[in-house]
This record gives structure tokens, C-alpha cells and sequence, in this order.
């Protein structure tokens, strides 16, 4: 089954393997353009978990809570589920791989802060899923937002 845990173990192998950093916080924005640009790309949900509205855009809070420790250093170690075992998701057809290789690709130089000003409206979409739900108090975002920022934060298709 996939999970936002098990997603994060790909973006930090990615990041290890290509030398980059990547933080909580640029880790949550990754999962976050990646399952957008799966529902807008694919029409399909990566995960089951929901995008909560907080302070710095969208968070899975159990992906937030498992890497807290490392607050705005860079994750050092894995996600580590049941047994001991680091879980990592793949998937039969390319469509995972190529959604992460597109994300990895566009976001990898930015920052967690960069990334968390795309979700907040600075940047090329000014309406996003998060500042809808902020607007409207809501602690969640609404996947049918979520698909439209999917293609909004791209060149045209």
C-alpha cells in the first residue's frame, strides 16, 4: 500500500543519490506537488491521507510528526515501519516514476520556503487549494483544488 510515509523514503533516497538537502518542510511541499500532479495528470489519489491547512501550506500531519526531530535540518535517516523495515513505493506501470522524476526535476534546487510560497499564491497560480482552504477556515484541502494547483504550478501541457 502506498503511503505519504512511504513516498517521503523515495524523496530522500532521491535527494541522498543526487546530493541535495531536503528538510521537513521542502519534504512535505514534494509530496504535496507530486500528489497534486497525479490527480491532475492521472486522476489518481497517491495516498489515502489528507493534506491538513497549516501555517506554511499543506502538511500530512503523520509524515510532519515522524520528521519533526529533524525540524529545518536535513533528514538524516528514513521513514522505518512495522519490523524495522524502511518502506519505499513503486509501482507496476511508470506512472509513479514518472510523476516523481517531473517533481523531483522541477522542485529539487528550490527550498522548503520557496516551495512553501507556491502553495501560499506567490507564484505562478495565486488561488491555490491551500489559500482556498484558508479562506474559508477549512483544515483541509479539497482534492478537486489539489488537482487544478496538479497543472497550474507547470508550463502549459
Amino acid at each position: 500500500m502506498v503511503t505519504a510515509l512511504s513516498v517521503s523514503n523515495n524523496f530522500i533516497k532521491r535527494a541522498e543519490s543526487d546530493n541535495e538537502k531536503i528538510t521537513p518542510m521542502k519534504l512535505q511541499k514534494l509530496l504535496y506537488f507530486l500528489y497534486a500532479r497525479m490527480l491532475f495528470k492521472y486522476d489518481l489519489k497517491l495516498f489515502d491521507e489528507t493534506f491538513e491547512t497549516w501555517k506554511y501550506g499543506p502538511v500530512i500531519p503523520e509524515v510532519y510528526y515522524y520528521f519533526a526531530r529533524y525540524n529545518n535540518k536535513p533528514i538524516g535517516d528514513y521513514y522505518y515501519g512495522s519490523g524495522g523495515k524502511a518502506y519505499f513505493t513503486r509501482s507496476e506501470s511508470n506512472i509513479f516514476e514518472d510523476a516523481f522524476e517531473e517533481i523531483w526535476n522541477e522542485f529539487k534546487s528550490k527550498s522548503g520556503w520557496d516551495l512553501s510560497d507556491l502553495t501560499h499564491g506567490l507564484g505562478a497560480i495565486k488561488d491555490t487549494a491551500w489559500t482556498k482552504a484558508r479562506d474559508l477556515k477549512n483544515p483541509h484541502l479539497k482534492d478537486e483544488d489539489i488537482k487544478i494547483d496538479g497543472g497550474g504550478f507547470f508550463e502549459k501541457e
